[in-house]
C-alpha cells in the first residue's frame, strides 16, 4: 500500500487518514495536508522564527493590530520591520537586549504604527508591563 503523505523533512509516512492529522494542514495541497510533519514544521518554524525575529515580531504585531482593525500601509510596515532590526542589531552591539515596544500597549486600544514604538531596554520593557 502507498503512503498518502511522506514528511519531506523526517520521511515519515502516513497510510490512513488517521495518521494524517500528523501533517500540517493546508488546502492547496492533496487531502488538504502539506508534505512536512507537524513536528518538523515546528522545527523550522522556530528556526525561521530565531534567524528573522524583526520580521517576525512585525509580522506578529501586525496580525495583532489587525483585530483591533487597524492598516499600516507596506511603506509603514517596511519601516516598522526596520525598527525591529535595528533593535535586534543594538541588542547584538551593545550585549543589552532591546524591544521594540508600545507606548500605548495593543490591549489597551494602542495600535501597532510608528507613532506609537519605541525601542526600549527588555528590562525596562519587562518592568513596564501592560501600563
Amino acid at each position: 500500500m502507498l503512503p498518502l503523505r511522506i514528511c519531506r523533512d523526517c520521511g515519515l509516512s502516513a497510510y490512513t487518514r488517521e495518521e494524517l492529522e500528523l501533517f500540517k494542514k493546508d488546502n492547496t495541497c492533496p487531502y488538504n495536508r502539506d508534505n512536512r510533519c507537524k513536528a518538523c514544521h515546528n522545527i523550522i518554524n522556530k528556526e525561521y522564527k530565531k534567524n528573522n525575529r524583526g520580521k517576525y515580531n512585525s509580522y506578529e504585531a501586525k496580525r495583532r493590530s489587525i483585530k483591533h482593525e487597524v492598516v499600516v500601509s507596506e511603506d509603514e510596515q517596511r519601516r516598522i520591520e526596520l525598527m525591529y532590526i535595528v533593535s535586534k542589531e543594538l541588542s547584538d552591539i551593545s550585549g543589552v537586549d532591546y524591544h521594540v515596544d508600545h507606548i500605548i500597549p495593543l490591549c489597551k486600544g494602542g495600535s501597532h504604527t510608528l507613532d506609537n514604538l519605541q525601542i526600549l531596554t527588555a528590562y525596562d520593557n519587562l518592568s513596564k508591563g501592560g501600563r
